[in-house]
C-alpha cells in the first residue's frame, strides 16, 4: 500500500431515498489509526453515511476501498467479515442480556450461542480500553454511561467476524 493511500476511502458516494436525495457526492478519507468525528445538522447524512460504510445501506454511486481494496459490504455481516465495526447514535443493546452477552451478539447464529461461551476475551478487549465493566451485569440495570462503554466495546471487542 502506498504511503499516500488512505486506509479507508468513500469517494462521490450518494444516496436517495425516492425524491430525498439524502448523500450528494460524499467523500471520506481516514489515515490508519485516525478517529473521525462527523459534525452537521440534522439530515445532512451522517447517518446514511456511516450506514453505507457498515454495509446497512448500499450506495446509488460512489466507491470505497479499505486498505486500498475495493469495499461494498452487502450486510453489516460482510462489513464485520472486512473488520469493520459500528457504534450506532442510538443504543442497540437488548436489555435483557448481560453487557457480555450484548458484546457478543451476532457472533453465532442465535440458534448456537450459549451464554456459557467463555467471557474471557470481552473482560480482556474491556480492560484494554480501560472500561470498568463486569460482562455479567444486565445492561438494563446498568447504568447509562456503563450502557455507553458496551455500545463502545462491542464493536472494539470483536475481531472479524469470518
Amino acid at each position: 500500500m502506498s504511503e499516500f493511500m488512505a486506509f479507508l476511502t468513500l469517494d462521490n458516494i450518494s444516496k436517495a431515498f425516492g425524491r430525498i436525495r439524502a448523500l450528494d457526492q460524499a467523500n471520506l478519507r481516514v489515515e490508519r489509526g485516525e478517529i473521525h468525528a462527523l459534525l452537521g445538522e440534522n439530515g445532512a447524512g451522517k447517518t446514511t453515511l456511516m450506514n453505507i460504510l457498515f454495509g446497512l445501506l448500499v450506495p446509488d454511486q460512489g466507491t470505497m476501498t479499505l486498505d486500498g481494496q475495493p469495499y461494498r459490504p452487502a450486510s453489516p455481516l460482510d462489513a464485520r467479515c472486512l473488520g469493520a465495526g459500528m457504534v450506532h447514535q442510538h443504543f442497540m443493546l437488548v436489555p435483557t442480556l448481560t453487557v457480555g452477552e450484548n458484546i457478543l451478539l451476532g457472533e453465532q447464529p442465535f440458534s448456537t450461542f450459549h451464554p456459557s461461551h467463555s467471557m474471557a476475551p470481552v473482560r480482556e478487549q474491556m480492560q484494554q480500553f480501560g472500561f470498568d465493566l463486569h460482562s455479567t451485569g444486565r445492561s438494563k440495570t446498568s447504568l447509562s454511561g456503563r450502557c455507553r462503554e458496551s455500545r463502545f466495546s462491542r464493536p472494539c471487542g470483536r475481531g472479524p467476524a469470518c
